[in-house]
């Protein structure tokens, strides 16, 4: 009776697991990019949403009703937070840089460098009902089902 396995069988369950993880290990990236995605998407459309309420505000008290910032733009992500009361993520390293214009459109661009190949920006204009993304190459995953 044989105990133990060869050193062949040991080879071929190596190589197996090797194809497995050659087949998986590419689309681990554009799903982890993906998954990514989910955060300025809902961010921006929250944006937009503060940006009419803000509009509203300004209109009531008796201003010209200004979107913020009044002119130019944005991309202090606490001064964004206080002035439009969003809570969007301020940490040390965020996956997004945020710009919020005075024409009411808003922008996510990933904060990767610009050479990467996920590299993209997704944007917002204020009468939009959904982001669009920009960027090169792999940039913009397809949307998940």
């Amino acid at each position: 009776m044989k105990k133990g396995m060869t050193i062949l069988e040991i080879i071929i369950v190596l190589i197996i697991i090797t194809l497995i993880f050659a087949l998986a290990l590419p689309n681990f990236g554009k799903m982890q990019e993906r998954s990514l995605d989910k955060e300025p998407i809902g961010n921006l459309k929250r944006i937009q949403e503060a940006e009419r309420i803000y509009y509203m505000e300004s209109t009531q008290s008796g201003g010209t009703g200004n979107y913020f910032p009044s002119s130019g733009s944005i991309s202090n992500v606490d001064q964004i937070n206080s002035s439009l009361r969003v809570n969007l993520l301020s940490s040390a390293a965020p996956n997004w840089n945020y710009t919020v214009s005075s024409d009411g459109s808003s922008s996510a661009t990933r904060n990767i460098g610009a050479s990467d190949p996920y590299y993209r920006t997704w944007s917002l204009g204020l009468n939009d009902n959904n982001p669009t993304c920009s960027g090169g190459g792999q940039a913009c995953p397809p949307p998940l089902p």
